[in-house]
């Protein structure tokens, strides 16, 4: 799975983008949401910013900005989760 392939909203400008991984998540709670996401960061070096830190509802959504790194490094970023994400079946 290329994580490009996923479904997005074109938009005019930004500084994130939501990533929502909720199919990833053991369970839809905010508990599963936080292995998730540390997980995802032991293993890849990629830190993403969890929903739950900004109150949203919805389970398994995460937080990436964009604007911090070169295009260079946001590249390598998502070959890593892309990797990561791809050893799970959905």
């Amino acid at each position: 799975m290329k994580l490009l392939d996923v479904p997005f909203i074109t938009i005019r400008g930004g500084i994130f983008v939501w990533i929502d991984l909720s199919s990833y998540l053991d369970a839809d709670k905010d508990e599963a949401e936080i292995v998730l996401w540390m997980n995802i960061y032991k293993q890849t070096g990629v830190l993403l910013t969890p929903g739950l830190e900004f109150k949203h509802s919805k389970k398994g959504l995460f937080r990436m900005v964009y604007t911090a790194v070169s295009f260079d490094y946001l590249k390598v970023a998502v070959e890593r989760l892309s990797a990561y994400l791809g050893q799970f079946k959905k």
